[in-house]
């Protein structure tokens, strides 16, 4: 089985905690109705940074019909938000949740914590696009794993069988730079040649056509790690300045403000935006690099 995929295994059975959410509930109050639910007495974070506010919301349609003062008002159904936080959902900007999505069911581990959008395709590793030999391999994973037919090779498939799945959270999925080398190159420690740094260019493009966002990078973990600087800041030239790069850096520890300059050469040299993912300082020895 290859590398990225065991790390992922890793994640699960590490991954711990919960966050529970209690919530009141009225009798139906008809079915010609103001709104469809009504919550009511919260204090509303309206995502703006403002400070909260208490009010009620409205809604109807699956969508927020008003705001206020509406406790008075009919709905279906109605919750009691008094001493609660009321906010849009919260994006969890770095997911490993790209094969438990194709499970559907209600997402639980994320609803629970108000999440309600997740990007996919972290460290350098998304789910696609494959080629012959990397459709066999994770055809081979998800079927032993989860009893899954992978029926995608791109992004239109693979965003359309996560919609079949009945999935209700929201998700995008970054391009993974380690993906893009393992599909042109495959896990081969050797520079990309200009040819092929065009042909992972050319799949980022294609990547992005069909709904991808930005590129990120796992560059501890191969095949991305074998790729220079130069390589990736090429890669991320794809974008045309309008994306962003995320980063597991080169390194976390000795070496981590190079690996944090790095990440800068790369997207100042391609014009994209940065996101370092995790960012630390690991080990006592380099506590001072901190600041």
């Amino acid at each position: 089985m290859p590398k990225y995929y065991t790390r992922r295994s890793f994640l699960k059975m590490s991954a711990t905690g919960a966050l529970v959410a209690a919530s009141f509930f009225s009798p139906s109050c008809g079915l010609f109705s103001d709104f469809d639910l009504l919550i009511v007495g919260g204090a509303i974070y309206d995502g703006s940074g403002k400070a909260a506010f208490t009010g009620d919301l409205g809604i109807k349609g699956g969508k927020i019909a008003a705001m206020g003062e509406l406790k008075d008002r009919s709905a279906r159904r109605k919750i009691d938000a008094m001493g609660l936080a009321v906010t849009p959902g919260f994006i969890d900007f770095h997911s490993h949740s790209d094969d438990e999505l194709l499970l559907g069911g209600d997402s639980q581990s994320k609803i629970r914590q108000g999440v309600t959008t997740e990007i996919l395709g972290q460290d350098g590793d998304s789910m696609v696009p494959l080629n012959q030999r990397m459709f066999d391999e994770l055809r081979e994973s998800l079927v032993e794993r989860y009893d899954i037919e992978v029926d995608w090779n791109n992004f239109s498939g693979y965003f359309q069988h996560l919609k079949n799945s009945g999935m209700i959270t929201n998700a995008i999925s970054m391009v993974g730079q380690g993906t893009l080398r393992n599909y042109v190159i495959g896990e081969d420690d050797r520079p990309a040649t200009l040819q092929e740094i065009e042909q992972m260019k050319e799949l980022a493009r294609a990547a992005f056509a069909q709904g991808a966002y930005g590129i990120s990078s796992g560059l501890e973990y191969t095949p991305g790690s074998f790729a220079s600087t130069e390589e990736i800041t090429e890669i991320c030239k794809s974008m045309n300045g309008s994306g962003i790069y995320s980063t597991h850096m080169r390194n976390e520890d000795d070496t981590v403000l190079e690996a944090v300059q790095e990440a800068i050469d790369i997207s100042r040299g391609s014009g994209v935006a940065l996101n370092i993912s995790h960012i630390k300082s690991s080990g006592k020895r380099n506590w001072h690099k901190l600041p």
